[in-house]
């Protein structure tokens, strides 16, 4: 017989939600305290919001300049000031 029971996957959206999460990700992850837990989760938080960031910034960086600042200029621009260092020190 199939168990018929329904899971729920839920996305964690803040702190709240990510330390009511604790208790089970304890049993997975035994190494991890609550703080270090916490750390985590805000450093791959930070990571994804950096990289949208950067994807939202080239496309209207390109469409916004299409034949008024050449590509290759725009491409040098972004590079520097959208690299993963300099979007680090925005978010800090």
């Amino acid at each position: 017989m199939i168990n018929q029971k329904a899971i729920l996957i839920k996305e964690l959206k803040n702190e709240k939600e990510w330390k009511e999460a604790y208790p089970v990700m304890k049993q997975l992850r035994t190494h991890l305290d609550e703080d270090q837990f916490l750390q985590l989760i805000q450093e791959a938080a930070q990571k994804e919001d950096i990289q949208q960031v950067q994807q939202v910034s080239k496309a209207s960086w390109n469409y916004a300049y299409e034949g008024i600042i050449p590509f290759e200029i725009q491409k040098s621009f972004l590079k520097f000031a959208y690299n993963d260092e300099m979007m680090q020190k925005r978010f800090l």
